[in-house]
């Protein structure tokens, strides 16, 4: 969280759109921004997970077995650009699973929810322009807005975690099977054609390293900061 929080703001600084494609070194939970830790009692299946809260929103993501993807892109937006930013994105993402033999599609709206509350995993919630396979979402994002750029934080549900056994992920519901190593590659290129980019590899600088480490000891190592709603 503290380098995708790095790469917005050289997204901002450089006017220059940044792409990080990764996967966690254990199973994580992450909350959204806006929920409360409180909420994750309501889940046995991921309580022993390391929590994270994101800086963007949506429901908490168990990262263990699916692609993550963090999309910061300079300039100032507008909620319709932002709706557009996401659109094409999925759609991109869709259309890779169809190619690689999964019948993904683009969620239409779905019907009102009369529940007092939304489930607390974003892969139970279902919205307008997610993906899904079947009845399964499998594509979900959420975004954060700054003042000079936006990011867009995504994940790309490959299997199901037994910190999570109730969602299935997209080698669990088509023949799609390939390498971790093979779908980030694969995710990358959709997400910058989507967007018009050329792939340009630019690792953080020394400055930037240390940057990140103090946003971890400032914000995502402390417990005020996962644990403040």
């Amino acid at each position: 969280m503290a380098i995708d929080e790095v790469l917005l703001e050289r997204a901002a600084a450089q006017a220059r759109p940044q792409l990080r494609i990764y996967a966690w070194e254990e199973p994580t939970v992450s909350l959204g921004y806006f929920q409360r830790i409180g909420e994750r009692e309501s889940h046995p299946p991921s309580r022993a997970c390391p929590l994270v809260r994101r800086p963007s929103g949506g429901g908490a993501i168990v990262h263990d077995r699916e692609i993550t993807y963090a999309l910061a892109i300079p300039g100032p937006w507008r909620a319709n650009e932002q709706r557009e930013l996401c659109r094409r994105v999925h759609q991109g993402l869709a259309e890779l699973l169809v190619r690689l033999g999964a019948a993904a599609a683009i969620c239409p709206k779905p019907a009102a929810n009369d529940a007092e509350r939304e489930p607390f995993l974003c892969f139970q919630r279902k919205m307008e322009g997610d993906v899904v396979i079947g009845q399964c979402k499998v594509v979900g994002s959420a975004q954060r807005r700054g003042k000079q750029a936006v990011m867009q934080h995504g994940s790309i549900l490959l299997a199901a975690s037994p910190a999570a056994p109730e969602l299935l992920g997209v080698e669990d519901l088509s023949p799609a099977r390939l390498s971790r190593p093979e779908w980030a590659l694969y995710v990358q290129e959709t997400v910058l054609q989507a967007i018009d980019l050329e792939p340009h590899q630019t690792p953080l600088d020394q400055a930037e390293c240390a940057a990140a480490r103090t946003v971890v000891d400032q914000k995502y190592g402390r417990d005020e900061w996962n644990a403040r709603r």
